[in-house]
């Protein structure tokens, strides 16, 4: 463990007693999350070209379920120079890639967007050499569940009408990111188009909030509190099941092996446990999982590269596992029968 990590695990949870603690509206968790986005985000991470996510995105059999317009999702394209890109649209030019990385921001599904997430965002386009598309998904509670699940829908449908096959995307995402993530990878296994690949970093796998690092790593992780968690889930569920697959993957159903995964969990994140137990669910359902533990670590640490090298060593890793099994679920789809 790193001197800057140890700082990180430190700096993080001040912040968290000196601007969290006493919050009790769901404004001050957007503020805390546009102020960490500031903080670690750099003008070299270049920004964002927009698509937005109108009902023309919309499969209405895709997802399991009929889908809602989209209404004000979209999806940020990574541009690291602000390039123009004429008259082709972003998701135009990603047909032609090697594949493309559709990313779901964290925040409890109440709070931040992909600007909140340039850090994480620029270091795995960089380091993959793939085109990145980030959710920017509707929040709650103006938008309840299934909101974000149904724009992680529209946006992967959106990817497949520009011609970008299922298994040239690959999934990744941050806290309630990554467990939208593994959300909507389960639910496009079922259907028989899965994506070649899913990395999720410290996922939030379970909103019936059963998973006792919760409380065990409390302290050691205070920006995420066991009752922010509870707020965040209760504006974003809304009387919902807390146990549906759509919201909680952990409780997701496998007909057939899911695809190839990347867990990344720091010992000191509250969510760990979601982690460990999503593991063992998708080994349990025949799937090829890889688990990385990075000690010390606290919730969303990825996001502060490169100021801390475990968060840089983990992007760097996450982007080589998203790159190998596009280009091999590629070649895969290629191979003749």
């Amino acid at each position: 463990m790193g001197f800057r990590l140890r700082l990180l695990s430190a700096a993080t949870s001040a912040f968290a007693r000196s601007r969290l603690g006493g919050a009790r509206e769901l404004a001050d968790l957007r503020r805390a999350a546009r102020r960490i986005g500031r903080f670690v985000a750099s003008p070299r991470d270049g920004g964002f070209h927009r698509q937005r996510l109108g009902p023309s995105a919309v499969d209405p059999q895709g997802c399991e379920q009929g889908l809602s317009d989209g209404g004000s999702a979209s999806l940020a394209w990574f541009d690291e120079q602000k390039l123009d890109f004429g008259e082709a649209r972003p998701a135009e030019r990603a047909a032609g890639a090697v594949g493309v990385i559709l990313f779901a921001h964290g925040g409890g599904y109440v709070s931040g967007a992909p600007e909140t997430h340039r850090s994480m965002i620029a270091a795995l386009a960089r380091h993959s050499g793939l085109p990145l598309a980030a959710l920017d998904h509707r929040l709650a509670p103006e938008h309840p569940f299934p909101a974000a699940f149904d724009d992680a829908c529209a946006a992967f449908s959106a990817l497949q009408s520009a011609g970008v096959a299922p298994s040239r995307i690959a999934l990744a995402g941050d806290g309630a990111g990554g467990g939208l993530a593994l959300s909507l990878g389960a639910a496009l296994q079922r259907e028989g188009r899965p994506p070649a690949a899913i990395a999720a970093f410290s996922p939030w796998t379970d909103l019936a909030l059963t998973s006792r690092s919760l409380r065990k790593n409390a302290r050691r992780d205070a920006l995420f509190s066991l009752e922010r968690r509870r707020m965040s889930a209760k504006a974003y569920l809304a009387g919902a099941d807390p146990t549906d697959p759509r919201a909680s993957p952990l409780y997701a159903a496998f007909e057939a092996p899911p695809p190839p995964t990347l867990l990344q969990i720091g010992s000191d994140d509250a969510l760990k446990d979601d982690g460990l137990r999503m593991a063992e669910r998708l080994r349990r359902a025949g799937g090829d999982v890889r688990l990385e533990l990075f000690q010390g670590a606290p919730h969303g640490f990825q996001l502060f590269t490169p100021f801390v090298a475990e968060a840089t060593q983990a992007l760097r890793s996450a982007a080589r596992f998203l790159r190998d099994a596009v280009e091999a679920a590629t070649a895969r789809a290629a191979a003749p029968v």
